[in-house]
């Protein structure tokens, strides 16, 4: 059951880091372009096109790869939380030979599920960071 459980986050959390991999270098660059100066206010058509790709990349890329990341966090940690209980309870009863009932494949699990919370705050950082770019554009 934890075996399948894993391969699904897995293949989930591949195509996840995929896409991150591959959109990561125009989201980096679209918070990085322009970032201490603004076309001046006279190249209006320049700042307006700024601004919408700098929105575009934002709703397009940047919020469906990190609600990805967060959805499966969400539902890692739900099946990880009944892991970390059943790891607890069990050194609570067993002490040190608890570790008979270790588990490779659940705490796999376990470093996952922390990867891709890791991945999700990373990528809400790079989404206020590119929300704060366009609003300070916008003035």
């Amino acid at each position: 059951m934890v075996s399948e459980i894993l391969s699904s986050f897995s293949l989930l959390f591949a195509a996840l880091a995929l896409i991150y991999s591959v959109w990561y270098k125009d989201i980096k660059n679209s918070i990085d372009q322009w970032a201490g100066e603004l076309p001046a206010p006279e190249l209006a058509k320049e700042r307006k096109r700024y601004i919408t790709a700098k929105k575009e990349l934002l709703i397009y890329r940047l919020l469906p790869l990190m609600l990805g990341a967060m959805l499966i966090s969400i539902l890692m940690c739900i099946e990880v939380i009944g892991i970390l209980i059943n790891t607890l309870t069990s050194i609570n009863q067993f002490g040190i030979k608890a570790i008979k009932y270790y588990d490779t494949v659940q705490m796999v699990l376990v470093l996952l599920c922390l990867f891709s919370i890791t991945l999700s705050i990373h990528l809400y950082k790079l989404f206020t960071k590119l929300q704060k770019n366009i609003s300070n554009a916008q003035k």
